[in-house]
């Protein structure tokens, strides 16, 4: 039996169509959870991080309201991705938009390219993404 997961390069894809890649990143909801009690190491190591990434529940249904990061420490340099897809945009990426980092990618376009990725195991054959970019965003 062979098993596959796209959610890897669903993520990787979608951050480099948003033209970020090769760079140090963070992802809170793994290592760093929300309940994380030292919150000066969280803190530093955002700030030593170029991208910053929200695997966290907040954004999901009953946390539509709630962001991972406290919006002061978002910064112009600071690319941000949500893995989030149940929202078009979720307030995160709401919230990085208006404090202007140079990238607010949502986690619509990781479920985009996680397909893509599954329509190639299943078929042998590329998915036509940008027919089905246009279709899914259109009618989103």
């Amino acid at each position: 039996m062979t098993g596959h997961i796209t959610d890897g390069v669903g993520f990787i894809l979608n951050l480099k169509e948003h033209g970020v890649e090769g760079q140090k990143m963070v992802i809170i909801g793994t290592v760093f959870i929300e309940d994380l009690d030292n919150k000066e190491k969280f803190a530093e190591v955002v700030s030593e991080s170029n991208i910053l990434v929200n695997a966290t529940r907040a954004g999901m249904a009953l946390l539509e309201n709630v962001i991972p990061e406290p919006e002061e420490r978002l910064r112009p340099e600071l690319a941000v991705a949500d893995v989030v897809y149940n929202l078009l945009e979720t307030l995160l990426v709401k919230k990085v938009k208006e404090a202007g980092c140079r990238a607010a990618i949502g986690g619509i376009g990781m479920l985009l390219w996680q397909g893509a990725a599954a329509f190639e195991l299943f078929t042998g054959k590329e998915m036509p993404v940008d027919e089905v970019k246009e279709k899914f965003f259109s009618e989103a």
